[in-house]
């Protein structure tokens, strides 16, 4: 999966200029940036919110084989968890084999919640659960935008174990956005940063670390944003 010289604006407002990345298919991919810097417009553009410009989105799956967990996912709020779940299973066309976080996943966090109504969830919980009903899709590529974001820090490991699962046991492909950026260190991740309108960085944690001339993943955060582009 690569973007090649994507140029993107919306509302006269330049979001992408020559921006080039590759995404790896058998690796957690997690695009990371500064708030404003395009993440969420990438991943609508990958999915097709946004009409793909087809020469410059080269080998992604097609929207139907994509499922999506953007940032503000909302149900009829009189259904429950175990409802939801369902509806979400229904979408398979066949039995789907579970990944050994799902299931320590679904015993942890969401089996306690399968008969509350989506309205008495906390913030938190309510991601969780849109995370686990996204894990569940069969699809061929899954994008999570954001999928940490309310959630606490015991909950977040088990989130990143659900979210690696599906390459590393399922053999799927997938793309996150992060803004927590000290969980790169316990990923085995391929990371794309977008800054200044591109790709400003693109491979591992280690090799952003060099690049930075750092070991302080917050510095290298700083010394790349604006930097010239991959």
């Amino acid at each position: 999966m690569e973007i090649k010289h994507l140029n993107f604006s919306y509302k006269k407002k330049e979001i992408f200029a020559d921006f080039n990345a590759k995404f790896i298919g058998d690796q957690l991919n997690v695009i990371i940036g500064s708030n404003g810097a395009g993440k969420t417009t990438l991943l609508n553009l990958i999915y097709g919110f946004i009409d793909r410009p087809a020469s410059a989105m080269i080998d992604f799956p097609s929207m139907s084989n994509i499922i999506y967990k953007f940032q503000n996912m909302s149900f009829f709020d009189e259904l429950t968890v175990k409802q939801v779940i369902n509806f979400f299973k229904s979408m398979n066309d066949h039995t789907v084999a579970v990944t050994n976080a799902q299931v320590s996943f679904y015993n942890e966090i969401i089996k306690e919640l399968i008969n509350t109504k989506l309205r008495s969830l906390s913030g938190g919980e309510y991601q969780s659960v849109m995370v686990y009903c996204t894990s569940i899709m069969e699809r061929e590529l899954y994008l999570f935008d954001e999928p940490l974001s309310g959630i606490d820090s015991y909950i977040e490991n088990l989130i990143l174990d659900l979210v690696e699962s599906l390459v590393v046991e399922k053999k799927k492909k997938v793309i996150m956005t992060l803004h927590q950026l000290a969980k790169l260190n316990s990923l085995q991740a391929h990371i794309v940063f977008v800054g200044n309108k591109k790709c400003v960085f693109q491979g591992n944690l280690s090799q952003m670390l060099q690049a930075a001339d750092t070991d302080d993943i917050d510095i290298a955060f700083k010394r790349m944003r604006q930097a010239v582009s991959c």
